[in-house]
């Protein structure tokens, strides 16, 4: 049985550090030292950084799949999926930068090795973390996408999934 047991309360400690917790393994012995930035999903605990990727994520890459809206209107208003610039016939938004920038983010804090994952892990993490790229840069790609609702909702799903997916088994 896989378990946390608080030693201390917010207001005074009774292991001297206050949120500090204690873990229960699998064997019931007790592995101290999960503090309250990394309490969370069993193997795979989840830290600030990759909460505020997590979040980052599905907000941008479901604006770059036109899956919604995402606009600020002040300041003279400014949508996130209006091009910041173009490169050649690309136009590239604040929400593809975003959305590249969260998953980089995920990756290096997460420092995923090679044994952390199957090859076919490898696969589907590779394929959908590089999606918004092949969304931005390959036409073809961005045509199926585009022109289906529930392949965009789908492929925002997938990229969102995998992100939690990488962040609680890294």
């Amino acid at each position: 049985m896989v378990g946390t047991v608080k030693t201390g309360s917010w207001g005074h400690s009774v292991g001297g550090t206050i949120g500090t917790k204690t873990r229960l393994n699998a064997g019931g012995t007790r592995t101290p030292g999960c503090n309250m930035a990394r309490s969370g999903f069993g193997a795979g605990n989840i830290d600030v950084v990759d909460i505020l990727a997590l979040i980052a994520i599905p907000l941008f890459s479901g604006v770059e799949f036109d899956v919604w809206t995402l606009a600020v209107d002040v300041f003279g208003g400014h949508d996130f999926s209006d091009a910041l610039f173009t490169v050649g016939a690309t136009d590239i938004s604040i929400a593809f930068i975003g959305t590249l920038l969260a998953i980089g983010v995920l990756a290096v804090n997460g420092t995923v090795t090679r044994d952390d994952y199957e090859q076919e892990e490898w696969a589907m993490i590779a394929g959908a973390l590089a999606l918004p790229a092949l969304y931005v840069f390959v036409p073809a790609v961005e045509s199926v996408i585009a022109g289906y609702d529930m392949v965009a909702f789908g492929a925002w799903v997938v990229i969102s999934g995998v992100s939690v997916y990488v962040s609680t088994r890294a």
